[in-house]
């Protein structure tokens, strides 16, 4: 009855509205160093077919009795079924922070990201 289980996933899955059925979508990555690590607390909005991942919380670090925190951005092609291997985070170009349970919107070309706080 509530609370936070122990088991983090990173699937993707999609509800069709007009069958009413999930279908449950493998990521077609020959590398899986490009699939993001499982996570909650995140965000997940739409940009020209792609569903753009920023942040969230990952697994339990047993010693540090905490969890990983990511500041990750990444991109799920709908059209191809996988994630696009760049990691947006990694390329020099953004400075972004770790951030959890924070609120994201896509306008135009632009993903706008509001609050949330750093878990670590």
């Amino acid at each position: 009855m509530g609370g936070i289980g122990v088991e983090v996933y990173n699937d993707v899955k999609i509800f069709d509205f007009s069958s009413r059925e999930w279908k449950n979508i493998e990521a077609q990555n020959k590398d899986v160093i490009y699939i993001p690590e499982p996570r909650f607390g995140h965000s997940l909005n739409m940009w020209n077919n792609h569903l753009v991942l920023m942040g969230g919380l990952g697994e339990q670090i047993p010693k540090m009795k905490s969890r990983k925190t990511f500041s990750d951005l990444r991109l799920f092609s709908l059209d191809q079924q996988h994630w696009v291997e760049q990691d947006f985070s990694r390329d020099g170009k953004m400075e972004n922070k770790k951030r959890v349970y924070h609120a994201a919107a896509v306008l135009g070309g632009m993903l706008v990201v509001h609050g949330g706080y750093n878990a670590e």
